[in-house]
């Protein structure tokens, strides 16, 4: 689906209170392993790595480099990625790219549907 997502979000100078974010931090990462992290950062570098090698254009603008104090953000579970996505304006069509690019392993056998959905749910996460 085609978005629109020029409308500004309300109250984004609003500082959320160091104990609430304390508290979500906790509340978002109840139920869900390091390896599921890991996994969906992992993701994120599959997308990275399909720009860097197939659209360096988008890649140079969809992406950004890591600063040192981002990697060591525990909230954050970047592990060994040195990359993230920027997550606004990010372009469907080049995600869409990439997971028809993954549809075929090379054994010629389809990746599932549940696979692929796993890169939309890396990138919600």
């Amino acid at each position: 689906h085609e978005t629109d997502d020029t409308a500004p979000i309300i109250g984004t100078d609003i500082a959320i209170k160091e104990n609430h974010a304390a508290a979500a931090q906790t509340t978002q990462s109840k139920g869900m392993k390091d390896k599921t992290r890991k996994e969906h950062r992992n993701r994120h570098m599959h997308l990275v790595n399909f720009w860097k090698e197939d659209y360096e254009e988008y890649f140079e603008q969809g992406t950004y480099l890591l600063t040192d104090e981002q990697k060591a953000d525990p909230t954050k579970y970047y592990f060994k990625n040195d990359r993230d996505l920027h997550y606004q304006g990010l372009n469907v069509k080049l995600v869409i790219a990439h997971c028809s690019n993954k549809k075929i392993k090379a054994s010629c056998k389809l990746i599932s549907p549940s696979d692929l959905s796993k890169y939309g749910d890396a990138i919600k996460w």
